[in-house]
């Protein structure tokens, strides 16, 4: 007897219409699949907590002093004495912005005396600061003059304030 229509309506809706969250394999591959998340997701956790414990901020004051340092060793090496002290008070700049907590790297000279007079700090850093940004000035616009000895004399100046401003910093913030 040959198969009617219908017969071969019902093979074919046998194969057709087997829902495939009934199959084994689909239910292997499902927990393949999120089992291969959640490993993943932990060693991208795992990796990524010890790339941030290994990328921390260095301390602005230390970083500071390593480059008064550093220019103080290549000092006699200097060739544009504007520069060196153009990169002197942009230094400067980012660390009072640093220890004020408000951005003070595109202020002018006279703005950031206003600053400093403003800002609360002690009377014996605005003098010093206020004085640095003086002498600066003149070497940088005003055609002053200065040799080895007066560029090692201000970064010494220099580095104490750092200090004490790290060491002024720490104390009142705990």
């Amino acid at each position: 007897m040959h198969p009617t229509q219908y017969d071969l309506d019902l093979e074919i809706g046998e194969l057709w219409y087997a829902p495939f969250w009934r199959n084994q394999k689909f239910w292997l591959i499902v927990v393949l699949t999120v089992s291969l998340m959640v490993v993943g997701a932990l060693l991208f956790k795992f990796f990524l907590k010890k790339k941030v414990v290994q990328n921390i901020v260095p301390n602005p004051y230390e970083t500071f002093l390593k480059w008064l340092e550093e220019q103080d060793r290549m000092i006699d090496q200097v060739v544009d004495v504007r520069h060196f002290y153009l990169m002197l008070i942009a230094g400067i700049k980012r660390l009072l912005s640093d220890y004020l907590k408000c951005d003070v790297s595109a202020q002018t000279d006279l703005e950031l005396r206003f600053t400093l007079k403003q800002s609360g700090m002690p009377p014996e850093f605005v003098e010093v600061l206020i004085e640095q940004l003086n002498d600066s000035y003149m070497i940088r616009f005003g055609g002053g003059r200065a040799n080895c000895e007066k560029m090692h004399l201000d970064l010494q100046k220099i580095k104490r304030l750092t200090q004490s401003l790290q060491t002024n910093r720490l104390s009142t913030n705990p």
